[in-house]
């Protein structure tokens, strides 16, 4: 029996199947053409609760590629950054609430403390006030940011999975259904179904039935209008071509024998 052909790992020279995505010893991924758009590591993505994908080497939303034919150009890489921005910014927002949170609950206590050992006072009470308003405003701003960036970051990656599948689309050689599209982009194929009926909406795809009742996408193509709009020159450039009509005529008229026009006949 011949046996199937092997390939080193490129970090741990393991013995892998060749065409092995990642090294089942190291973990490292083999292929070049798979590149993070935010760190630009060639690293994989992993399955993420929020993000859907993420990388596996700084952490931003990711739309894996895994299929060799059908691939995307980079068209949900805006998107992506977009989404990179919004998760990086609640990332510091977040930050900030915390720091503001920890602030506040040790100025409460410590204006506890004070209250308990030397009594409650009007000095007390103003100092709670300038220390604690700047820690409970500045707290509720980083709460507000860090709804607001949750808020964002959901449309970002749902435009740069349709971008994607878009690419992927225009892309296809030849007619493809929901589980091309589910393998080509490591999604189940309910997921492949809302994207194909999303690009069918906006008339990137056109969906057909196959004689075996199978629902089939294709690429739609728009044809390519071209409209000739004359243009009338003018001034030196209109005399130049009167000049060149009126040479070109009495050419043909002196090869034909036929009577010169009137400007070759004054030029004679």
């Amino acid at each position: 029996m011949r046996r199937a052909a092997t390939v080193p790992c490129r970090a741990c020279s393991a013995e892998l199947a060749e065409g092995a995505r990642k090294c089942h010893r190291c973990g490292v991924l083999q292929r070049d053409d798979v590149r993070c758009p935010h760190c630009g590591a060639v690293a994989d993505a992993a399955p993420h609760p929020e993000l859907i994908f993420a990388c596996e080497a700084c952490g931003g939303p990711r739309v894996p590629q895994d299929d060799a034919i059908l691939r995307s150009k980079g068209g949900e890489t805006a998107a992506l950054r977009r989404a990179e921005a919004a998760r990086s910014s609640r990332a510091r927002w977040t930050a900030v609430g915390l720091g503001a949170s920890a602030l506040l609950a040790m100025t409460l206590g410590t204006l506890g403390i004070a209250g308990l050992l030397f009594g409650a006072g009007v000095k007390l009470a103003v100092a709670a006030t300038l220390l604690a308003t700047p820690l409970v405003l500045l707290l509720a701003t980083a709460v507000g940011r860090v709804r607001a960036r949750t808020h964002d970051l959901r449309p970002s990656l749902d435009a740069a999975w349709q971008a994607a599948a878009a690419d992927l689309a225009r892309g296809a050689a030849s007619s493809f259904g929901a589980a091309d599209l589910a393998r080509a982009l490591r999604v189940d194929e309910a997921r492949a179904e809302e994207l194909l009926a999303l690009l069918d909406a906006t008339d990137i795809v056109r969906g057909d039935v196959s004689a075996d009742g199978e629902l089939t996408f294709r690429p739609t193509v728009a044809p390519r209008v071209r409209v000739d709009v004359p243009v009338e020159p003018s001034g030196d450039a209109a005399a130049e071509l009167d000049a060149q009509r009126e040479a070109e005529a009495h050419a043909e008229a002196r090869a034909d024998g036929r009577p010169e026009t009137r400007a070759g006949k004054a030029e004679g």
